[in-house]
């Protein structure tokens, strides 16, 4: 694992609540993170995707099914979560690619 900052350390540390919904993420997990624990928030958030970041950038995950490096796997990504993401969450993440 790469270094990050405290916080994202500490809900590593606690693999609490926004841990495993980002972690399902990173994994293409969502719907089994659904049906394993009903939390009432089936969308993902904003939170959700930065944490997810912030993840992946510490290499928290050793193969990662998304990787949001690319355009193409963004787009993968936002395909495969349509139903679950909203317009900012889609927005955020397709920013970097906008001219």
């Amino acid at each position: 694992m790469k270094v990050t900052s405290p916080e994202v350390l500490q809900t590593i540390i606690d693999k609490g609540h926004d841990y495993r919904r980002a972690i399902a993420l990173i994994e293409g997990k969502w719907e089994e993170l659904l049906l394993a624990a009903p939390w009432g928030m089936t969308t993902i958030s904003l939170n959700d995707v930065k944490l997810m970041q912030a993840y992946l950038a510490a290499e928290v995950v050793a193969q990662p099914k998304y990787t949001l490096a690319t355009y193409a796997d963004v787009q993968r990504f936002v395909q495969a979560h349509h139903t679950r993401i909203t317009p900012a969450v889609r927005d955020y993440l397709l920013a970097p690619y906008q001219m």
